[in-house]
């Protein structure tokens, strides 16, 4: 075998390693923006309130320092927690990591906060219906305009 075609099968492997590496990688927090962070805690705190049985309302309302806010945020994750195919599994609060679940709602939020309907859809394209879809994201734009 020549040197050349030594080189290209060695970049052609370390290409696949990268790509395997990165598909392997859990999403984290930090991936996301500022808006899509707020709303994944957001979910950790209304789990974590439901699980100990406090209000997530006035949780929420403390950590978003507005009512309006919190009364939006709380509407969205309840409409999500309605519509998904199964119950929404998520971390605590102190993992930099997002569950599956997670790291939908944070692509849902970030789209609506960037305003990208297409982004969007392509977050949730073959995991809800069209028709859900749609509702669903107005709810997000109102809510990433509150934040």
């Amino acid at each position: 075998m020549s040197y050349s075609r030594k080189s290209q099968s060695f970049a052609a492997q370390a290409a696949a390693t990268r790509v395997v590496s990165a598909l392997s990688r859990m999403p984290r927090i930090g991936d996301y923006g500022i808006d899509a962070a707020k709303t994944v805690m957001a979910l950790r705190l209304v789990a974590l309130c439901s699980k100990s049985g406090h209000d997530p309302m006035a949780e929420l309302t403390r950590r978003l320092n507005d009512v309006r806010t919190a009364k939006s945020m709380l509407g969205l994750l309840d409409r999500c927690g309605a519509l998904w195919p199964d119950a929404l599994h998520v971390h605590r609060p102190c993992c930099a990591e997002l569950s599956p679940d997670e790291t939908i709602i944070a692509g849902m939020a970030q789209a609506a906060s960037d305003g990208d309907h297409r982004a969007f859809d392509a977050v949730l394209d073959g995991f809800l219906p069209p028709a859900q879809r749609e509702g669903l994201f107005a709810e997000a734009l109102m809510v990433m305009e509150t934040l």
